[in-house]
């Protein structure tokens, strides 16, 4: 599946657009870089498997366990054109020893 991010503009021009108040060449996607805009893991767990970007049974890591939040993976950031990169990450790599792997049900 081929990614709809097609345009010239880098994502750093676009967001620095965007906050200035100018008109980019098109809406940055924030999907991810934050916990505000993260996604339930089930339903990123339905949305990897709908686009065929995982095999059934993939186990997705959860970041965030109050809200159930999934980590949202490169892949599927380049395939939606994400503009944002999660500063999350590196407090989430510091601790990835302390997750264990579980599953809902």
């Amino acid at each position: 599946m081929a990614s709809i991010k097609n345009s010239h503009m880098i994502s750093r021009d676009r967001i620095k657009k965007t906050l200035s108040r100018r008109e980019p060449d098109k809406l940055p996607i924030d999907f991810g870089g934050m916990l505000a805009t993260g996604i339930n893991v089930s339903t990123l767990y339905k949305l990897r498997q709908r686009l065929g970007l995982d095999i059934p049974g993939t186990l997705i890591k959860v970041v965030e366990p109050f809200q159930m939040l999934g980590e949202i993976a490169d892949d599927l950031k380049e395939l939606i054109g994400v503009d944002t990169v999660a500063l999350l990450r590196l407090y989430i790599r510091a601790y990835s020893r302390l997750y264990r792997c579980w599953v809902l049900s």
